[in-house]
């Protein structure tokens, strides 16, 4: 069995404390804030070493949307709720064949758009997006309650000031200093392994200079410090899964990939498909 990676060696935890203490002042703050801005966690070793950490090439794989849209019907899910539910079986199987799974959740950051999605482009274009924590159960061993609970806090972030409050706070980080910018961005990138982001892309077939694009693969952007991007892109009626790693920490993203697509795959038995 090889050496443990160091996927994440911490438990993200939510506090039940509903006051944030300083030395200065201490005041009440609501839930969303307090999930945003946690008390710092151990550091992963790409968090505590100085520097940009080297990157792996992106692997990728692309897999028919139709299964994932059934399976969602079988258990009352989204196919974004699919998804992150197999990415979630994912990572506990890569950290089980690994002997390294030692936490019960794994925390991603995942981009929320604050666009409404029917709208046609504006004139400027730009960012406008929330980003959000999502604990990923990988100590639940069943994938179906992977799903569930993938499901539950989704649902709970939808009604949620959560989306708004962080892109406030994304914007504010921007009227500070470069030290303060890079020593709040350190604090979020501590407690995170990544950023998954899923984007629905168009439904039919897009050519570019005459020719048929076949595929796309997504990417979260990733600082220096930072381990995993994952991203899924759905184009035509297909799902474009990728994994782009920090090479030191995880250097076989193509077993992620692999593993991913093998939860797919169980989560259509289990709803009979």
């Amino acid at each position: 069995m090889s050496s443990s990676p160091r996927l994440l060696h911490f438990k993200a935890r939510r506090s039940s404390a509903s006051v944030v203490r300083s030395k200065v002042v201490s005041f009440s703050v609501p839930f969303e804030v307090q999930t945003l801005t946690l008390t710092p966690l151990p550091f992963t070793a790409a968090t505590s070493r100085p520097g940009r950490a080297e990157k792996s090439p992106a692997q990728t794989t692309v897999v028919p949307l139709a299964p994932v849209k059934q399976v969602g019907r079988a258990f009352d899910a989204t196919i974004n709720d699919i998804l992150m539910g197999a990415v979630t079986n994912a990572l506990r199987r890569y950290l089980l064949d690994r002997d390294a799974l030692t936490v019960e959740e794994l925390r991603t950051a995942v981009p929320v758009t604050l666009r409404n999605t029917d709208d046609d482009l504006p004139q400027t274009l730009g960012n406008k997006f929330g980003l959000v924590p999502v604990l990923l159960p990988v100590g639940l061993a069943d994938p179906i309650e992977q799903v569930l609970e993938i499901k539950r806090q989704i649902d709970e972030i939808k009604t949620s000031t959560m989306p708004i409050m962080s892109f406030g706070l994304l914007g504010f980080t921007a009227l500070t200093t470069p030290e303060v910018e890079r020593q709040i961005h350190a604090v979020n990138q501590s407690h995170s392994i990544g950023v998954t982001t899923n984007v629905p892309g168009p439904r039919h077939e897009v050519s570019l200079c005459g020719a048929q694009v076949l595929g796309a693969w997504g990417m979260g952007g990733l600082s220096g410090n930072m381990n995993l991007s994952i991203g899924i892109f759905t184009l035509n009626g297909e799902v474009n899964f990728a994994v782009h790693s920090d090479a030191a920490l995880t250097p076989d993203p193509d077993d992620i990939v692999r593993l991913f697509r093998e939860s797919l795959l169980t989560l259509q038995t289990r709803a009979g498909l």
